[in-house]
Order: structure tokens, then sequence, then C-alpha cells
């Protein structure tokens, strides 16, 4: 933003994209660095330095290390190659019929390895056409394309057919038509390598194919070639039909059979179908009978298969899609609908809980009498806002082990619970925070997620459970100790809390500090900010003049930790500080 308010005045050119350089990666999803701000940059610009502009860009984009082998735009660019297509077409517009300049050239390269396409909107024309339009910038396009592919190519042999020129999820710009014909034929005797004669053959060869004038021409295109040995192998390549080969034969009989198993499959999946309507239709009872729900073979499989038929018709989750039973009376008549409604609301109650199984690498097993019986639960409280209420105590204890079992989102109908039935269902919540707390596992963490959140209100029973697991012991991750300060700041605490709390933050505060582990200092930093602001700026003074030399960069990670523009842990912390006692010591700001 300090770039937008300087450039052009205070900032030259060379100056801009150096510091466009040296920014830190963009970071995926986050709206924030220079690619949000060239549009306004560019704006910004006189036409002089616009042109030096968007040529320092390209080269920037163009530059390695790549994004990958396949994808050669620059790793640390690629954000800003994606935001180039708007800009680039503005200029191919003011161009004209004037000859393209190379800082042209090279930002269509950029626009055409860019994965994506911010901005660009629906163009007329587009920047294809008005690349196709211009014959010259067409044949320059062209030609800087090949030269880039054969200087990055990691590829044994060059490329020698045009086709071989191609961006992985990028868009070619340039085109080939009949109106080329000139231009190719005369760089077809007149280029330097055999490898770039023989990309100019290629595209002349598809062209005439495409028009049916291979054959007819054939005898001119060799007066053309004139004695040019590899060029006249190439085409007599390409005039016999090409051989079939036995591998394509096989492949087509694979490809033959796996069709007729597909759709030997599908009919009999549609079989399978009718008959399993057909079925329940007759006997709909067979769907709330208690003996049947009880257990999987017995009859819950069927609940299975009509909530799959839901999820497709709605295209929701699977345990989410249980709340339009209603829908069922579509396929299955109202009596199915009904009966199944009346299954899964008791299937929760028949089933005991089963916990999710973990496994290392983040990735999880859900059996289906879990996900069921959490989709009857969120249909019932969905169908009744005085749900909770009607529970029995041991009924509200069942439903919320479903879903700390299950462990997939913190369900709407839980707050609602837990103030209905606190006694039943305070105890289970607290062994599952503090299982959370405790894991090392990042992404374990629903209830410790859903309470940091800002705009989420934590219910009465919860607070002093989370301030009892927060003052016992420390969480081994990083990540959700950072989730316990943000909710801290969403706590009701009563002064003998935030005393112990800050007691508690100044103990870690040191022993980290110590210890030199900044990503908890900066945590606990946090912490106290939260709890109390002038203590924490008494703690951050020295903490940040202790690093010598790396003073500035623990300042810059500190300060970035704190006031995190997205979601600062100490927002709105600093209104009361120093009225207290005095501002501690400058830290050099």
């Amino acid at each position: 933003m300090f770039a937008t308010i300087l450039y052009p005045d205070y900032l030259t050119v060379p100056q801009l994209l150096t510091l466009i350089d040296l920014s830190q990666l963009v970071r995926e999803h986050v709206v924030e660095g220079f690619p949000y701000v060239i549009n306004q940059l560019y704006e910004a610009s006189d036409k002089a330095p616009r042109s030096a502009l968007l040529g320092g860009l390209s080269e920037l984009c163009l530059s390695p290390p790549f994004a990958a082998d396949y994808q050669q735009i620059s790793r640390k660019h690629a954000e800003l190659a994606s935001r180039l297509h708007p800009l680039a077409r503005l200029e191919v517009l003011a161009l004209g019929a004037k000859e393209p300049p190379p800082w042209l050239i090279r930002l269509l390269m950029v626009v055409e390895r860019a994965e994506h396409h911010h901005g660009s909107g629906d163009e007329n024309p587009s920047l294809h056409n008005l690349v196709r339009a211009h014959r010259q910038l067409n044949r320059s396009l062209f030609w800087a394309d090949v030269g880039f592919s054969r200087q990055h190519s990691k590829q044994v042999n060059p490329p020698t057919h045009w086709a071989q020129v191609h961006f992985y999820g990028g868009t070619q710009l340039w085109a080939f038509g009949p109106a080329d014909l000139g231009w190719l034929k005369n760089d077809m005797r007149c280029r330097e390598s055999d490898d770039e004669r023989r990309i100019t053959l290629s595209a002349i060869l598809a062209i005439l194919h495409e028009q049916g004038r291979l054959k007819s021409e054939a005898d001119n295109l060799r007066n053309e070639i004139g004695e040019q040995p590899v060029l006249l192998a190439t085409l007599d390549q390409y005039l016999p039909p090409p051989p079939e080969r036995d591998m394509d034969t096989d492949h087509e009989r694979e490809m033959a059979r796996l069709r007729r198993e597909r759709a030997a499959r599908t009919e009999q999946d549609k079989a399978s179908w009718v008959e399993f309507a057909n079925f329940i239709r007759a006997e709909p009872g067979r769907l709330r009978d208690p003996a049947q729900v009880r257990t999987w073979k017995a009859g819950a499989f069927r609940l299975k298969h009509l909530t799959l038929w839901l999820q497709k018709r709605t295209d929701n989750q699977d345990d989410e899609a249980p709340r339009d039973w209603r829908l069922l009376e579509e396929g299955f008549g109202p009596e199915v609908a009904a009966a199944y409604r009346d299954g899964m609301k008791l299937i929760w109650r028949l089933m005991p809980p089963k916990r999710t199984i973990r496994q290392p690498g983040n990735g999880v097993t859900f059996s289906w009498t879990q996900i069921l019986s959490y989709g009857g639960i969120g249909l019932e409280a969905a169908e009744d806002p005085e749900w909770a209420e009607k529970l029995t105590e041991d009924e509200a204890r069942l439903a919320v082990k479903h879903a700390c079992f299950l462990g997939r989102r913190y369900p709407d109908w839980m707050d609602g619970l837990i103030v209905a039935h606190p006694q039943a269902v305070v105890p289970v919540i607290r062994k599952e925070i503090a299982a959370e707390w405790s894991s090392d596992n990042e992404f374990y963490s629903e209830f410790l997620s859903r309470y940091s959140h800002p705009l989420v209100g934590i219910p009465i029973p919860i607070h002093s459970i989370l301030v009892e697991i927060l003052l016992a012991r420390e969480s081994a991750c990083v990540a959700k100790l950072e989730r316990g300060v943000r909710i801290v700041r969403n706590l009701s605490l009563d002064g003998a809390q935030r005393v112990r709390l800050t007691r508690v933050a100044r103990k870690r505060l040191a022993d980290h500090t110590a210890a030199g582990r900044d990503d908890y200092v900066m945590t606990y930093l946090g912490l106290l900010m939260v709890l109390d602001p002038d203590q924490a700026i008494e703690q951050l003074a020295p903490w940040i003049d202790g690093a010598d030399k790396n003073a500035g960069k623990r300042t810059q990670e500190a300060l970035g930790n704190l006031f995190d523009r997205h979601d600062p842990l100490i927002s709105g912390g600093l209104a009361g500080c120093g009225k207290s006692r005095p501002i501690g010591p400058d830290i050099g700001l």
C-alpha cells in the first residue's frame, strides 16, 4: 500500500520492480500483496513508464525457478501473472497496426503461461482474437514461444512440431489459418535450424490437411521445400495413411470392453434400485421397526440407501441430506418418506456412539452407522425448535456423544443442547475439548476452532471448562495455543480467572523466552495483550531488544502476529493500555 501511494512520484519503475521482486510470496486464498494492486499501479503510470513497468513485470513472471517443470511461470510470481491478462488486452488494443514491441511479446507469453486469469471477464473482442487479427503479433508471439520452449524444456529432444509448443494449464494465444500460409512458407525456407523449419512445415501441413488440400498441394510443397532432405522426409511421413498399429487396435478393444462393462453395471444398478423401491414401498414399516433399525444387517442399511438417494438429489453432504426427507416422496411415495423420517429419529437412540478412526496423515475413517446417527439427530433438531428441551438426560448425553465421536463439524443444535441439559452434556464436551487441546494433530480441533471464532458466542457452561483446560497444561501445538488466545478473547472472565491466566501466561512466557522458542513467546505475548496490555508491552520491548541484529525481523514477526489484518489477536485490546500505569520502554517503532 505504501508503494501505491509513493509511485510514480517518489518511486521509479526499477525501484517498484525491486520491491515487487523482494516482496513475500503471496499466500493462496488471501487477498493481499502486489498482485491485488497491480491495476492501480498500471493506471498511475503514464505511457513511457507503463511499457517499462509491464516489461519488467513480464521478466519477473518468466524468471525461474518455475512453478513446475511443466508449468514455466515463476513460482514466486504466479499470482501476479494471473492478474496481467486485462492489462495485456488493453495494450494490444492500443497497439493498432503498429509493429509489436518486444516487451509486449513477453507480456503475452506471461498471460499464456498463467494457470488462472483474474479479471478477464467477458471480452469482445477477446485477447486471442486480437492477437490472431494482428499477423505480425501472432507470428512474433509464436516464435517467441518456440524459443522459450527450446530454452527451458527438460526434454532430451527439442520440439519439432508446432503442437509440442504448449502450456500446461495455460492459454495459447496464437493460432494458424489459411491467411498465415505466406509467412509460414517464407519462414520454412529462411529459418536457421532444421528443427525450426520442421515446426513451420508441421503448421503448414496442419492447415492444408484441415482444408482437404494436402494431397493436391503435395507437389507444390515439394518445390517450396527444395533441397532440404529433413523436410522432404517429414513431408513423406504425412502423405501416406498412417499404418494401423496393433497397440491402437488393442487399446480400442480394451476401451470397448470397459464401455460394455460400464453399461452393464449401469443397467444392473437401475434394476437394483427398482427392486429396492418396490420392496420398500410394499413394506415401509421396516424403516421404522426398532428390531430392524437396531443393527446394520437387520435393516439399518436400508436407511443408508435412501440417504444416498437424498444426497444425490440435494447435492448435500451425507449427514445433511436427511433433513430434506420429504423429497423421498418423489421417488418412493409419502409412506416411505415418513417411515424414513421415523427410522432416522430412531437409529441414533439405538446405535451406540462410535468414535471416528484417525489415521496418520490426517486421514479419517467413518462408519455409516455414525453418519446416519448424526444425520438423524440433525433431522430431528431441524423439525422441532424445542427438540433439546424434550430430550431425557440420557438422550442428551447420547446425542452429544454421537457428535463428539464423529468429529465432523460443530452442529447447529449443540448450543441449545448445552443450555437445556448442562449436567449431561458438559462432562462429555469437557473430555472432548481436553483431548483436542492435548493432541498434537492440528486438524483435530472442532470445538477449539468453533470457540475461537470472533463472531461465535460461547455457551456460559463452557466458559469455566475452557479456563480450566488453558490453565492446566500447555498444548504442544502452537496453532492450538493461538486458538487458545482467541478463545480467551471471547470469554467473560471474572477477576480471579483473569489473575490466574495472567500469572500462568507470564510464567510460560518467561520459560519460552529463556529457551529461545520465539513462536511460543509471540503466542503468550498475544495472550498477555488480551489479559493485560500494559504488562504485555513491558515484556515485548526487552524481548525485541534481546534479538540484537535480528530485532527488526523480530519486531515485524511479532507485530504481524498480533495485528494480523484479517483476524488480529488483540482486536480492541489496547483501548485501556497505559491507563493503569505508564507505558513500558520504547520498542523502536
